[in-house]
């Protein structure tokens, strides 16, 4: 996918269009920071988002909403 096509989506709405968010929530459960980081860069996310949303995860796992 290209970057247009999850401009201005959210996080949620660029997993479920990329056909991971399923992926992405076991990472989040499992605290695992590259899996997340790998699949939130097939999404589009810069380095710099990703560390931040990496880190909002795995200090609060709870946070991600499928």
């Amino acid at each position: 996918m290209s970057k247009n096509n999850f401009f201005g989506l959210s996080l949620t709405e660029r997993l479920n269009q990329a056909g991971i968010t399923n992926q992405f929530s076991q990472a989040v459960k499992s605290s695992d920071a590259s899996t997340m980081a790998k699949l939130l860069q097939q999404v589009d996310y810069s380095q710099e988002s990703a560390k931040a949303t990496i880190d909002t995860f795995l200090a609060n796992p709870n946070a991600f909403q499928r």
